[in-house]
């Protein structure tokens, strides 16, 4: 039992229960009980349902009965028996609690049954007649996958223990997916596959246990023996190739794995498995004396060459400073040929050296004067670019190099340029080259790679600037715009400067790819610049391109928020324009700038009521959906638009703005249902559902969407159109969980009347409602508690109101009618204004505690039990309702049928 003040409430209450049949009636069948609840499905009596099923005093047979009853139990709404959904939506609900009650009733016969089935539902299984894998809808795993953590991990993880050693992998992806996910340090399992590992003579169940391990065992001593067993035992490379894999994820700092992979490395001729070696030991023998000592042994000692540059690279990540290791590089790095050696000599090994290293630095200094390699030349100058940073030697050499290499080089010239730049910022050399190839080069990508380089020099250089504006003039190359672009807009944020020189440019170019880029500058460094708002206004109306039109748009948006010429200028150009590109990009711009400016809403919608531009539509839609929220005319606008289009994306993009702000309005309910019913494109249809499922609050609403969309899960839906029955499905699902069990029904069988269970009438005619019993007592409650500050209130016109701020307003009249019946009660809002009141109430009444008996003839809802929750800091709550409720502590529930009551609220009040 948890020690939390909530649980002890809810544990109490579950001892006052003896009979599952106040859970779910055992008179069910396949339809409601009349004037019974089914708080099995009431979130708020999960944790009481739990805690019954764990009671010592409870017959084992009874519980027994409850989880046979809730695994079986039929809503009788609708026939399952598809792939991927086998069982009605509440008899989900009902399935999923039962096991979660196994993990309190241990003792239970159908634990493996249970188990099996969550384990089925939440990774899916291997179907041997069609040959693939089932996997069931979304919301079905999901569910099965929480109870599956919550609830019960252990006796999965025993059970799968128990097939992996009987039957062995039968499904090994399966056994995978729930090994990662809830057994990762489980010891049992563990030792589980560990002894699968040593028994099993198939190779595939042997890598699977392999991978498990690597998974689920790090840092276990066991499994790492383990590997290391099967690494010398085995001659199988792909076995090998899993085992010094896995090593590297779960054997950190363990010297038997680093002893046993340097073993590998120095005998195996496969060059596979000494790159696996290699990755994992940079990997797990980070800091390691055993690890460096045996490393550098084998570079004095061996003469193959690959073995010693895998050597070379391993200890550029664990001990990057050594000289034996340094000069192997830098030898490797000297005589190879191959392009991607030279990378990872240069990004995994040399560049791993830290900054300021003599021996590295003198060494790269003397292999760029000597090779004539133009590629090793230039990692060199890579090298030196990161690690040789001021120092003068290095300076000295880039610049002689620069200085004496052919302006056909021009790659060369970059990276000599670039590296030097990097040790010496402020070396004009440098600069100048790099300006040089900026301007001269013909090569695209080389002159993106300047314009990179360039870019982190900054606004700080005029050259610079300039120069990068000329090339986003001049260029036709998208990336090299896109680099010059970044870097200007990176580092020139508030230059006065540079924001001049590009509305020049903007005044100017007639390309509008050039407009654009210059708009993508101004989103960071020109944020309220007058100058450059009235530059982008001019060129808006113009552009053509629809990328450019809507970076511009976008970006007015952003750097012109609140300004009025830019609002009335926007304006003016949607109500007058018949572009229908200048009327999208204008919708993005007025999106952002003035989201709530009454004269853009009705343009806006005025374009969408006069357009036959799809496209249009729905830029105008979201700009919409963005701006307002339950505007009457505008959603009556888009559900006119959804009626009457016929473009797919059009109706989406409507949908997806309804959803956003026509939450619980009734006609766009109707009509997004009509729409779900009615598209054929499975994304759009999913939006549909989405936005549906966004908008419903009322149970009205959801009953209305379950009558509505029942018949789209019929096997002709689910065979033929899969994407229209999982979207349907889970709409429903959502319904289910916002539903009581009876209304959900009822609105599955229209015709059906099937009563609520709190309707007095079902009450049975010996049983009076609790207000009644409490008038009808001999004395009245007050009255025996007129020496404690208890107040009794009646409710029950109370809990039918749906609207938080109606409550707390009925809730302060009834308090005041009762505490200070010549007063007036005070207009409250919230809360807050409720608890502020109740202060001031209780020092004009001079007391410091007030006991407020609230009487109820039915239950409450969650959320009157959270408004109330929120008041219990001033007012001691207590409930008195037919039957006992869950309530948060320090809320107290009473029985009103309880034969001590009174004395049970003198206890009460005594605690305090």
């Amino acid at each position: 039992m948890e020690t939390s003040d909530r649980t002890s409430q809810e544990y109490q209450t579950a001892l006052g229960i003896n009979d599952w049949d106040y859970f779910l009636p055992r008179n069910h069948v396949n339809s409601p009980v009349e004037g019974k609840e089914y708080r099995i499905f009431q979130p708020q009596w999960k944790q009481i349902i739990l805690f019954w099923l764990g009671r010592d005093d409870i017959n084992s047979e009874e519980k027994e009965a409850f989880i046979q009853k809730l695994v079986n139990f039929d809503d009788g709404c609708g026939e399952w028996s598809y792939a991927k959904v086998d069982r009605g939506f509440y008899e989900y609900h009902a399935y999923l609690l039962a096991a979660a009650g196994i993990n309190n009733f241990k003792q239970c016969s159908l634990s493996d049954e249970i188990i099996e089935q969550i384990v089925k539902w939440a990774y899916g299984y291997f179907d041997i007649e069609k040959q693939e894998r089932i996997t069931f809808i979304y919301l079905i795993w999901q569910g099965a996958k929480i109870v599956l953590a919550e609830k019960i991990r252990e006796k999965v993880i025993t059970n799968l223990i128990q097939v992996l050693e009987t039957t062995g992998y039968r499904d090994m992806f399966a056994n995978t997916k729930i090994l990662k996910e809830i057994a990762v340090g489980n010891e049992l399992a563990i030792q589980a596959l560990i002894r699968v590992l040593e028994t099993t003579e198939d190779k595939t169940t042997r890598h699977w246990v392999v991978i498990d391990l690597g998974e689920i065992a790090m840092g276990n001593e066991l499994a790492i023996q383990a590997l290391i067993r099967v690494l010398k035992t085995t001659e199988d490379k792909t076995t090998r190739h899993w085992v010094t894999l896995n090593l590297g994820e779960i054997a950190m700092g363990n010297e038997l794995a680093i002893q046993a992979l340097i073993q590998v490395l120095e005998t195996t001729d496969d060059r596979v498995t000494r790159w696996t070696v290699a990755k994992s030991l940079r990997k797990i023998a980070v800091g390691n004396e055993l690890a460096l000592q045996e490393l550098i042994r084998i570079l004095e000692t061996i003469g193959d060459e690959d073995i010693r540059w895998m050597v070379a690279y391993i200890l550029g990540e664990i001990h990057p400073e050594n000289e034996l290791a340094i000069q192997v590089l830098i030898r490797i790095l000297e005589i190879t040929g191959d392009e991607y050696i030279h990378r990872l000599v240069a990004e995994e090994g040399l560049g791993k050296i830290p900054v300021g290293n003599e021996l590295a630095i003198r060494e790269l200094i003397r292999v760029l004067g000597t090779t004539e390699d133009e590629d090793t030349r230039r990692w060199a100058a890579y090298i030196l670019g990161k690690i040789a940073v001021g120092n003068e030697l290095a300076i000295q050499a880039l610049i002689q190099v620069l200085e004496t290499t052919e302006n056909e080089y021009e790659y060369t010239r970059w990276m000599f340029a670039s590296s030097l730049w990097k040790i010496d910022p402020e070396n004009q050399l440098a600069i100048q080259t790099l300006i040089q190839v900026l301007e001269t080069t013909e090569t695209e990508w080389l002159r993106s790679m300047a314009a990179d380089s360039l870019g982190e020099i900054g606004p700080r250089n005029e050259l610079v600037r300039r120069a990068l504006i000329q090339v986003l003039e001049t260029t036709k190359d998208e990336d090299t715009r896109w680099t010059v672009a970044y870097n200007l807009r990176k580092t020139t944020v508030g230059n006065e400067l540079a924001i001049q020189d590009l509305i020049q440019v903007l005044e100017t170019t007639e390309d509008e790819y050039t407009r654009k880029w210059v708009a993508y500058i101004f989103w960071d460094i020109a944020v309220g610049n007058e100058l450059a708002i009235r530059a982008l206004i001019q060129v808006l109306g113009s552009i053509k391109d629809e990328d450019a039109g809507s970076t511009v748009a976008e970006c007015l948006g952003d750097i012109a928020v609140g300004n009025e010429l830019a609002i009335r200028v926007l304006i003016q150009a949607l109500e007058t324009t018949e572009d229908e590109d200048t009327r999208r990009w204008v919708a993005e711009s007025l999106r952002k700038i003035d989201p709530e400016n009454e004269s853009a809403i009705r343009a806006l919608i005025q374009v969408l009521e006069t357009t036959e531009d799809e496209y249009t539509r729905s830029t105008v839609a979201y700009s919409l959906g963005e701006i307002i929220v339950e505007n009457e005319l505008a959603i009556r606008a888009l559900i006119q638009v959804l009626e009457t289009t016929e473009d797919e994306y059009t109706r989406r993009t409507f949908a997806e703005r309804l959803g956003e702000i026509a939450v619980g309005n009734e006609l766009v309910i109707q009509e997004l249902i009509r729409a779900l019913k009615t598209t054929q494109d499975k994304y759009i249809r999913w939006s549909f559902a989405y936005s549906l499922g966004k908008i419903i609050q009322t149970e009205k609403q959801y009953a209305d969407v379950v009558s509505a969309i029942k018949y789209d899960l019929t096997n002709e839906v689910y065979k033929n159109n899969f994407d229209r029955f999982e979207s349907c499905y889970d709409l429903l699902w959502q319904c289910a969980q916002n539903l009581p069990y009876p209304k959900f029904y009822q609105a599955w069988y229209p015709n059906t009347l099937t009563p609520h269970p709190e309707i007095t009438n079902n009450t049975p005619v010996e049983v009076l409602p609790t207000v009644q019993k409490l008038e009808q007592q001999n004395t009245d409650i007050s009255t025996q508690l007129s020496h404690l500050p208890v107040h009794c209130i009646n409710v029950n016109k109370l809990l039918t109101l749906n609207i938080k701020n109606e409550f707390i307003q009925a809730f302060c009249n009834r308090l005041y009618q009762k505490l200070l019946p010549d007063g007036t009660p005070p207009d409250v809002q919230t809360l807050a204004n409720l608890e502020t009141k109740i202060i001031h109430l209780k020092q004009k009444l001079q007391t410091p505690h007030l006991f407020i008996l609230l009487l109820a003839d039915g239950t409450p809802t969650p959320e009157v039990i959270d408004y109330c929750d929120y008041l219990t800091d001033v007012l001691h709550l207590g409930w008195v309702t037919p039957d006992p409720l869950p309530l948060p502590f320090p809320q107290r529930s009473f029985v009103a049928s309880q034969e001590n009551l009174l004395a049970a609220v003198e206890s009460w009040v005594a605690e305090y």
